[in-house]
């Protein structure tokens, strides 16, 4: 057995190198070799199976686009979203920082107020 499995002879035919140097044809054999009067719906039928693939793939590309759009919208959402409680967390700690500096001496004595209002 040699290491090629597939070689070319001049005329164009394909042979299995197995040792048996018979190239095989296309002609019907009269065995239902799959000769040349079913070629042509084979064929046939490889077309429009060819084209249903085609359609299928237009379609997946039409969808993965559509998906694709959607993903880079929720992904400029979430920035925004990211964006928006960072300055929220920053004003937040500003005036939180501010009160503490400002009413910083008078928080006891507001709750020592709010106590004996309650406890009265």
């Amino acid at each position: 057995m040699s290491a090629r499995l597939y070689s070319f002879d001049p005329p164009g035919l394909l042979r299995i190198d197995s040792g048996n140097k018979q190239p095989h044809n296309l002609v019907k054999t009269g065995s239902g070799g799959g000769g040349d009067d079913m070629i042509e719906a084979r064929v046939a039928r490889l077309e429009s199976d060819v084209e249903y693939i085609k359609r299928d793939v237009s379609d997946i590309k039409a969808t993965l686009s559509s998906v694709n759009t959607r993903v880079i919208g929720i992904e400029t959402s979430l920035k925004a979203q990211k964006i928006t409680l960072i300055c929220c967390g920053a004003f937040a700690s500003t005036v939180f920082a501010f009160c503490t500096f400002v009413f910083g001496s008078y928080v006891s004595k507001i709750l020592d107020a709010i106590n004996t209002l309650v406890l009265k």
